[in-house]
């Protein structure tokens, strides 16, 4: 009984450690919504790669949407 109760409190310990080393560090790679001019191109416009999610929106241009046929 003293083993199984020695065993589930060192997997709750290692299991907290693990919930709260990922929610406090920061993650190794930016996303697009974490910049502040980023979001969607408003309709008809793309970015510069084609797509339609944008760091930054001012970069959005109807020029940028090239489709290929």
């Amino acid at each position: 009984m003293s083993s199984r109760l020695c065993f589930l409190a060192a997997a709750a310990i290692v299991a907290a450690l693990l919930v709260f080393d990922t929610a406090i560090t920061t993650p190794a790679f930016a996303r697009w919504w974490d910049y502040p001019h980023s979001g969607y191109c408003p309709p008809g416009t793309c970015n510069k790669i084609g797509g339609w999610r944008a760091l930054n929106v001012r970069n959005c241009s109807a020029a940028n949407c090239v489709r290929a046929r």
